[in-house]
């Protein structure tokens, strides 16, 4: 019974170190995916970006575009060192 409950608990000490993993390449992706700026006079940028976070890489790209005179599209992509940490966003900005 003590050996069931020791291989138990090491498996969940196996999937916790998984997750917190995960968990520290998910903020590594979130560092690197700052939003692009459009440079005055510019129509569209693209913008990459690398972060690390305790041990892992995340990385990301962007871009943004004026459609027009007051909109802004934007989006991105980023992902990690980890496995199926790939995430991405999309946005609207109105400026006037």
């Amino acid at each position: 019974m003590l050996e069931s409950r020791a291989t138990a608990m090491e498996g969940r000490v196996v999937q916790l170190a998984r997750r917190t993993r995960q968990a520290t390449g998910g903020v590594a992706a979130a560092m690197a995916l700052g939003g692009a700026t459009l440079p005055p006079g510019a129509n569209t940028a693209v913008t990459f970006n690398l972060a690390t976070y305790r041990g892992e890489q995340g990385f990301a790209g962007s871009g943004i575009a004026k459609v027009t005179r007051h909109v802004y599209v934007s989006g991105g992509i980023a992902g990690s060192t980890v496995r199926r940490s790939t995430g991405g966003r999309v946005g609207v900005t109105l400026g006037w």
